[in-house]
């Protein structure tokens, strides 16, 4: 178990470290290059660099490099290649995605799930060695056989890498949460004993933590769908390969709700092409409204029910919802709940 702590420890300081170094120096390439987004929750519309999803995916794929090159060198137990590799795939694809969306902002809304789909591709070929019989509360066991590797492993990657995406609209809410989510599966990667699970969480950890302080209210940069994709996909890569499904589960309560909310606005106008503006509206004292009369998404469940709420609140409000999701999921694993 020591050389597993080890690789956990390395990749969680190299990823630290590396968006630590890389952040400052995205941002003024950004300001250089002149490729900033406006903040369009703030009063003075500021102009702020948008693509810092660039520094997550870079000091990720900094970190998990190497610690397979001390896996090669040294023959540590615990990290399995023929595991990691395909889930580093599916994270990169996602990524590409996210920054190709950046830059040529695709016009029609089911682009993104589809390639998220072609993504998962790498993750489906692995999971024919998982288990594949899950415990349904009223029903028992239920073997899905080749459903889990075709269906389900898909849908997990797509749904939790745009439910990442079309919650993170605010200062500080994406690396906020992801850092929740990934923290709580990395605990649950360690009760378990899957050291794989264990070193893509921490990198990933080690990468939002850092952000999460450029980002958080005012942002100094945003993550841009480069960023929501690959802290998404990381998520879950890193519950497949763990077998955490039941805790990402739990996990992705706010993320399922805030969809659910979101497409009562496709029933009410009578057409798939519209979707809800993630934003509100800013007044002159600070505080951020919702601009519609129902609730079409969490958070303006949130902000309509709220007097007097920040933008900045908001965003602890969105987090206290995750956190308690977190000690659910913990303690369901922890003593086995699931069955």
């Amino acid at each position: 178990m020591k050389s597993e702590l080890f690789l956990t420890i390395t990749a969680f300081i190299i990823s630290t470290i590396s968006t630590l170094w890389l952040v400052p120096y995205v941002i003024k390439w950004h300001k250089y290059k002149k490729f900033v987004v406006t903040d369009m929750n703030k009063l003075d519309q500021r102009r702020i660099p948008g693509l810092g999803g660039i520094a997550l995916l870079l000091s990720f794929f900094f970190s998990l490099s190497a610690i397979i090159a001390l896996k090669m060198l040294f023959d540590f137990d615990g990290i399995n290649l023929v595991l990691l590799l395909p889930g580093i795939l599916s994270i990169i694809i996602m990524a590409f995605v996210g920054i190709t969306d950046d830059i040529l902002m695709f016009p029609i809304r089911p682009i993104k799930p589809i390639f998220a789909l072609l993504a998962s591709i790498p993750m489906m070929t692995i999971a024919y060695g998982q288990s594949t019989i899950f415990n349904v509360p009223l029903l028992g066991n239920i073997n899905l056989h080749y459903i889990y590797p075709l269906i389900i492993v898909p849908l997990i990657i797509v749904f939790v890498s745009n439910a990442i995406n079309i919650m993170a609209d605010f200062d500080g809410l994406m690396p906020g949460n992801g850092l929740i989510i990934s923290i709580t599966l990395f605990i649950c990667a360690y009760l378990s004993n899957q050291t794989t699970a264990m070193v893509i969480l921490a990198a990933l950890v080690g990468a939002l933590l850092i952000f999460y302080f450029y980002n958080k209210f005012p942002a100094k940069i945003f993550s841009g769908n480069i960023g929501t994709l690959f802290a998404g996909s990381a998520i879950a890569v890193g519950a497949i390969l763990g077998n955490l499904k039941y805790p990402l589960l739990i996990l992705m309560i706010p993320y399922l709700l805030h969809l659910i909310l979101q497409q009562r606005i496709t029933w009410d106008r009578k057409t798939i092409k519209t979707r809800p503006r993630e934003r509100g509206v800013i007044d002159r004292q600070g505080n951020i409204k919702s601009e519609y009369k129902k609730a079409y998404g969490l958070t303006h469940l949130i902000m309509q029910k709220s007097k007097n709420i920040t933008e900045k609140k908001l965003v602890h409000r969105l987090m206290i919802i995750e956190g308690s999701c977190a000690v659910i999921a913990l303690i369901f694993h922890t003593f086995n709940l699931y069955r």
